[in-house]
């Protein structure tokens, strides 16, 4: 394990020798307690925790999931949508529509994003909740 210094400099071309680290990925209610945790390493796609986290977090008992961009993908809001889980994470810049004549709601997402802008759709999701972490 090692610092942000080094984590950055990895993540943007220094090649690495033997140094890892480890992500944790942790899901807080709405008073912020942690009700679920997963400890990876960081050859882990971020994406493949969901699964873990909402089954620890009792699902029935979830509306929102708020995550950073590293969660966004098709399969995740998949997921959440079969478990009545409504998904609030921000696509990418470069997130395009996967359908016009039946749009999801990751595509609902990116196409007010492009209209409005990130910080319009940042208030009116109520996404600073995520701060709480």
């Amino acid at each position: 394990m090692f610092g942000e210094k080094e984590w950055l400099e990895t993540k943007y071309g220094k090649k690495y020798q033997r140094k890892i680290w480890r992500k944790l990925h942790i899901g807080i209610d709405e008073q912020g307690f942690i009700v679920a945790r997963e400890m990876t390493t960081h050859l882990t796609n971020d994406r493949s925790c969901v699964s873990s986290l909402i089954t620890q977090a009792k699902a029935e008992n979830a509306h929102d999931l708020l995550a950073d961009g590293e969660y966004d993908s098709h399969a995740v809001y998949h997921c959440l949508k079969e478990k009545n889980i409504k998904p609030i994470i921000p696509p990418p810049k470069h997130a395009a529509i996967s359908s016009v004549t039946s749009p999801t709601l990751r595509d609902r997402t990116v196409k007010y994003i492009k209209k409005k802008g990130y910080w319009a759709w940042y208030t009116r999701t109520d996404y600073g909740r995520r701060n709480k972490i």
